[in-house]
């Protein structure tokens, strides 16, 4: 059984880092959301960001997570995570698709945000080392998301072509991350630090993308809307409380099980307005679902890992 730093969820500070990373993820939105009102970021700049996260951004966050180095201990985890990990993303597309069928609200369920919001907590918990666990979970999600996700934001039925796939920035990210790692291949210095500096940019791109869509939304609806309470409950509630109970019996440790907990238990992932504005679709709403989510999960995050703690016996 695999064996991590286990400081326990009791001193996990749940609470306090998510509202820092919130408060964090507010001021940078803030910032895209005032360069855009005082006309310094137009419609069109914001889309160029949003491609530039997906051709290139993400990627970097991606391969940047394999350069680490190889040992047999770190490929043992990577493969037990590896096969959790799709159970529960499996999991998430099944609740989405069974809930809300076609469109942003499907996509704004299944897919949750552990980039910005699991790996800071999972550090906390655990130490620095630890965000390995939560790497095919990323990379298992991104690819779902470019591939599934996209499919079905739309109502109309859409399809996506294995070779549009193949040709991904995230997808060839993904595979060449996994033969660095998996070869031992030395990458020079040069070469990793460029990748970690690209990869840094992923939490502010997004951010200021996020401000300038927020910009052009009606505020008042993100209390009055329902059909964002209905998303928030499925993403950050269902989908995590479904999540534990695969997890409950499965041969990890503890703390790989929290990791992957935290993961799925994250707010809407920031892609779905990505993925919305470059599909011509209501990227506003996208948007909406993120943050009404995102405010909530100050709540709901410490509510699934104090049920986990029960359930669990920590």
């Amino acid at each position: 059984m695999l064996k991590i730093n286990n400081r326990g969820v009791a001193k996990l500070n749940s609470v306090g880092i998510v509202v820092q990373q919130t408060v964090i993820m507010f001021l940078m939105i803030g910032v895209g959301y005032w360069m855009f009102r005082s006309g310094r970021f137009s419609e069109r700049g914001s889309k160029d960001m949003a491609s530039l996260m997906v051709s290139v951004v993400i990627p970097a966050v991606i391969l940047n997570s394999f350069l680490g180095g190889y040992s047999a201990e770190k490929a043992r985890v990577l493969i037990v995570c590896t096969l959790a990990t799709v159970l529960v993303l499996l999991l998430s597309v099944a609740v989405g698709w069974k809930l809300f069928g076609r469109g942003i609200d499907c996509f704004a369920a299944t897919f949750s945000n552990p980039g910005f919001f699991g790996l800071p907590l999972i550090s906390a918990a655990f130490g620095e080392g630890a965000v390995l666990y939560a790497t095919p979970f990323v990379v298992g999600l991104n690819i779902l998301q470019f591939s599934y996700g996209v499919s079905i934001m739309r109502k109309e039925k859409s399809t996506f072509k294995v070779s549009d796939i193949l040709k991904n920035p995230i997808f060839l990210s993904a595979v060449i991350g996994v033969v660095v790692f998996a070869s031992g291949i030395q990458v020079h210095a040069i070469l990793t630090k460029t990748v970690s500096m690209m990869s840094n940019l992923n939490g502010p791109v997004a951010m200021l993308v996020m401000g300038a869509y927020l910009a052009q939304t009606n505020l008042s609806t993100l209390l009055t809307r329902p059909s964002l309470y209905a998303v928030s409950a499925v993403r950050m509630l269902l989908i995590p409380a479904l999540t534990l109970l695969i997890l409950w019996k499965m041969p990890l440790d503890i703390s790989v099980r929290q990791a992957l907990l935290i993961c799925s238990a994250c707010p809407v992932g920031a892609n779905v307005a990505v993925y919305a504005q470059l599909n011509d679709l209501d990227s506003g709403y996208a948007v909406q679902t993120v943050i009404h989510s995102t405010v909530l999960c100050i709540l709901t995050i410490p509510l699934v890992m104090l049920l986990a703690q029960t359930l669990w016996g920590i």
